[in-house]
């Protein structure tokens, strides 16, 4: 038979189930200690870029695109084993009085998803 929150009443008997301490627990500060081991991360990766394409603009103006490629292999110990796979391109673009371009990277991870990061460098 229940008799209230954690309580209950039996033929002869009376019980009580605490979970943690008991609320009439009158005692010195409770501490509580925990042991968090340190995260710690090692990888290595690999990657090349390229450059495409290049032409000259004008005096002393030049154009480029490049793209690039680059594989990274971590182990963290508390996620264990990832990888991730990375590609990227730009367009460059400078002069005299003049320069600046824009990029794109994608990066694809088994531990932390997709990373979409594009980029403007400024003109002069």
């Amino acid at each position: 038979m229940g008799v209230g929150l954690g309580w209950s009443l039996n033929a002869g008997s009376v019980n009580r189930t605490v979970r943690g301490l008991p609320d009439d627990f009158k005692a010195v500060d409770i501490s509580k200690e925990a042991k968090i081991k340190e995260k710690k991360t090692i990888g290595i990766g690999i990657g090349f870029g390229v450059q495409i394409s290049g032409i000259s603009i004008g005096k002393g103006g030049k154009a480029g695109i490049g793209l690039s490629l680059g594989q990274e292999l971590e182990y963290d110990n508390y996620e264990g084993f990832s990888t991730t796979l990375g590609i990227g391109g730009n367009a460059r673009f400078g002069g005299s009085n003049f320069g600046g371009g824009i990029g794109l990277d994608l990066s694809l991870s088994s531990s932390k998803g997709a990373t979409f990061s594009p980029s403007l460098s400024p003109f002069r």
